[in-house]
């Protein structure tokens, strides 16, 4: 068994990856320019996507080989990936052409485009994988669409929802507990709460400095924000809809990734460089919290400008698994 974290790194172009196991750093995948964006993992191919912004692609990796294997052409400037629930369908984010390509996975080309709000980001799919709810950084606002799956093509907006002005969202996270959609605005530094059954805001909650990702525990009583500007992770309590602890991280957190085995939670921190002014913590670029103390425990480095995280598990051994990775420095969490 093999288990590892993808870490994009904007700066340098490409992915970290790191054995969750041994807790080192094995080695980097050159890729195209500029990922941003979550890795959507297809478990059907053993395949990644991730978006690259300064273009119009998206890299395919093998996650067995750990090579790039080719390119698909989307939209202007890609963000945003996720994948359907049977992992036939990819859906992508333009951030620079206002639109969602949803991406044929058996034939690897984009089936439907369809345009959304002003300079969209990191979206997310609802469990049976009927809604994809887009965040609009631009026009301060969310995009609900429908998917047909029995006719991709006549998928459609079901809804724009308006947000508070200059809210500037960068996350939106369909939740798996409640009927609701969590946002993480960047520039009001909340969370909005959106009822999906009215498709109205309902409720606002004050977080840290700049937040860019939301998302929830395993067990549904906490949620976590990678609140950028602040330097922290915001911890709310659900019931109370309330933040109740700030965790102290690396320079400007983004993503965020729960490895269900250990409950820790995984960020990563956009630093440019190899120390930051912004963060005692000067060598973080994979943060690692136990969600059991809500305790910081370590870190990992990674590449320059780590922007998103996700965990990729195979029965293939790391010796068949790592063949075509170049090793770098290797470090343990909290070393």
């Amino acid at each position: 068994m093999t288990k590892v974290a993808y870490v994009t790194n904007t700066d340098s172009n490409d992915i970290s990856v790191v054995d969750l196991l041994t807790e080192k750093e094995l080695g980097r995948i050159g890729i195209g320019d500029s990922p941003r964006g979550a890795m959507a993992i297809d478990k059907k191919r053993n395949l990644g996507y991730v978006s690259n912004t300064a273009g119009e692609t998206i890299s395919v990796i093998d996650l067995v080989h750990n090579t790039e294997t080719r390119r698909i052409a989307v939209g202007l400037a890609p963000r945003g990936v996720d994948i359907s629930p049977d992992f036939n369908y990819l859906f992508v984010s333009n951030s620079g052409s206002g639109s969602l390509s949803i991406v044929d996975l058996e034939n690897q080309q984009v089936v439907k485009t369809i345009l959304v709000g002003r300079n969209p980001r990191q979206l997310s799919i609802s469990l049976d994988g009927r809604l994809v709810c887009v965040p609009n950084f631009g026009s301060d606002s969310i995009s609900l669409i429908e998917i047909n799956y029995e006719n991709i093509t006549d998928s459609q907006v079901l809804n724009e929802i308006e947000l508070s002005k200059d809210a500037k969202p960068y996350h939106a996270y369909i939740d798996k507990f409640e009927n609701i959609i969590f946002t993480a605005n960047t520039f009001n530094s909340s969370v909005s709460v959106i009822d999906l059954k009215t498709q109205r805001v309902v409720d606002n909650i004050i977080v840290g400095a700049g937040p860019r990702a939301v998302i929830s525990d395993l067990t549904g009583k906490f949620l976590f924000v990678s609140s950028e500007a602040a330097n922290a992770v915001s911890v709310i309590d659900r019931e109370t809809r309330k933040e109740f602890k700030r965790i102290p991280v690396g320079g400007t957190p983004r993503g965020m990734q729960i490895d269900p085995d250990t409950n820790h939670l995984l960020i990563s921190d956009f630093t440019r460089t190899f120390s930051t002014p912004l963060s005692p913590y000067f060598d973080d670029k994979l943060t690692v919290i136990d969600i059991n103390k809500l305790e910081r425990i370590g870190n990992l480095p990674t590449g320059l400008g780590a922007c998103s995280v996700n965990i990729f598990e195979t029965e293939y051994t790391m010796t068949q698994f790592s063949t075509n990775l170049n090793i770098n420095e290797q470090r343990k969490i909290g070393a």
